[in-house]
């Protein structure tokens, strides 16, 4: 089975484990991009948009991780709002 090429802003939140406000500070910063879909009133998200984004974080997490001196402090992704 492929991944949808669009999904929900509900769909969306789930995926990344954030509220819907979050969501739309992140489209607010540009990070997110909705889409009108003709016909329907509703919007939606790329699905791809949301991998890259996920990417995007896992990517920073990690170089957090790398740029710690080894302490076993929980390293936190920066601030979304």
């Amino acid at each position: 089975m492929s991944d949808p090429l669009l999904i929900t802003i509900k769909e969306a939140c789930h995926l990344l484990s954030i509220s819907r406000t979050v969501l739309y500070q992140l489209v607010r910063r540009g990070e997110i991009k909705l889409i009108q879909v003709p016909g329907i009133r509703a919007k939606r998200i790329s699905f791809s948009d949301l991998k890259v984004l996920a990417m995007k974080w896992q990517n920073e997490y990690i170089q957090l991780q790398e740029e710690s001196d080894g302490s076993k402090e929980t390293l936190r992704l920066p601030n979304v709002a």
